[in-house]
């Protein structure tokens, strides 16, 4: 069962990796701010 968790763990993580730019205007500026991801430079929240 732990082989499952750890394989679903490493598909959000490989998830969470590929959105390096926002959508809107690419910007590899990603910020980290109270849970939720933004672009620094146009403040697009990224799911």
């Amino acid at each position: 069962m732990a082989g499952a968790w750890n394989q679903v763990s490493m598909r959000h993580l490989v998830r969470e990796e590929k959105i390096a730019e926002c959508p809107d205007c690419q910007s590899t500026e990603i910020e980290l701010k109270d849970g939720d991801r933004f672009c620094k430079k146009c403040g697009l929240v990224i799911d």
